[in-house]
């Protein structure tokens, strides 16, 4: 009879063993993991989004049909022993510019191993073809690095909105006139380097303003989507 429960003991360890091994395989997920963009990481880790951890996502938000756009999420906050992420869009295309920190995982950018030891990531975004709102989803985590779910490790969640409107509109509310000719006046002769810069005006989205930008703008004068 005790050595019965000698190994029932023995198999309960082992089993308890392989369930420790299986939670910081599967939970860790220091390769990434998409799907968790909108809602965040309570599922593995701490249970609501923390305030600590501040998430941005960095690009325009007046985009135009086709083009593609570079975006940047950036995580400060929080332990700060790894980091990870995953973003995705309700529209257009997701793209690795970066692929030893980022990777594409079911049409989502999320980090890789490498990219654990990263506080910001880079990506390629190419707008729809249709005009109207676009939402990009992002979540960050701020782990404390012992490799397990730990309620110590902390997250938050962000949204950028972007509208994809006629080349030319600066403003997005989807016509040219009057007031955008006025915002790209503004930036005429600047480039991305200097504060006067206004990407929305940036229409060939070539890192300046200038009379190329104009004949866009001037191509669509009086247009409405």
């Amino acid at each position: 009879m005790k050595k019965k429960f000698r190994i029932l003991i023995l198999v309960s360890v082992i089993f308890f063993v392989l369930a420790m091994s299986y939670d910081i395989l599967v939970l860790a997920r220091s390769s990434g993991i998409s799907g968790y963009s909108v809602d965040g990481c309570g599922q593995c880790h701490a249970p609501v989004a923390d305030p600590e951890v501040v998430v941005q996502i960095l690009g325009p938000t007046i985009v135009f049909p086709n083009a593609t756009y570079k975006y940047t999420v950036a995580t400060t906050g929080g332990p700060g022993a790894n980091r990870g992420l995953d973003v995705s869009v309700t529209d257009g295309t997701l793209t690795v510019t970066d692929s030893t920190n980022t990777q594409l995982d079911s049409g989502e950018i999320t980090h890789t191993s490498t990219g654990t030891s990263q506080a910001s990531w880079s990506y390629n975004w190419t707008a729809p073809s249709s005009y109207g709102p676009v939402t990009m989803y992002a979540s960050s985590l701020s782990g404390n690095g012992n490799g397990r779910k730990d309620t110590n490790d902390l997250w938050n969640t962000a949204f950028l909105t972007l509208i994809v409107t006629l080349s030319g509109d600066t403003d997005g509310d989807y016509d040219v006139d009057y007031d955008d000719f006025i915002v790209l006046a503004g930036a005429y002769g600047s480039n991305s380097e200097q504060l006067a810069y206004e990407p929305n005006s940036d229409f060939d989205v070539d890192g300046d303003v200038d009379y190329d930008d104009f004949i866009v703008l001037a191509g669509n004068y009086g247009k409405t989507v």
